[in-house]
């Protein structure tokens, strides 16, 4: 059994080449440590709808860190918490 329970994974300028694409090598790397049972959690600025294409790609349901971290998903399309600013705190 592995040290690592869970593998957090930024998209940009780290997970995805310059032409925002998943590298064949770091696909097949992500589906190994998920075959070793580690869970792995996109943890982005970004939103569902620029993130979407990436989890389909994996064919992986894992957790979702988004907006950084005012959407926490449980998986896609099972939002467990969101957390905004109110306008009027400022």
């Amino acid at each position: 059994m592995s040290k690592y329970r869970l593998l957090a994974l930024d998209l940009d300028g780290t997970t995805l080449l310059n032409n925002h694409e998943i590298s064949r090598n770091t696909s097949l790397a992500i589906q190994n440590v998920v075959k070793a049972g580690i869970i792995v959690v996109f943890s982005t600025d970004r939103g569902v709808p620029n993130t979407k294409i990436y989890w389909e790609k994996l064919g992986i349901s894992f957790p979702l860190v988004l907006l950084n971290g005012a959407e926490i998903w449980m998986e896609p399309g099972k939002l467990l918490e969101r957390h905004f600013i109110n306008i009027d705190t400022f």
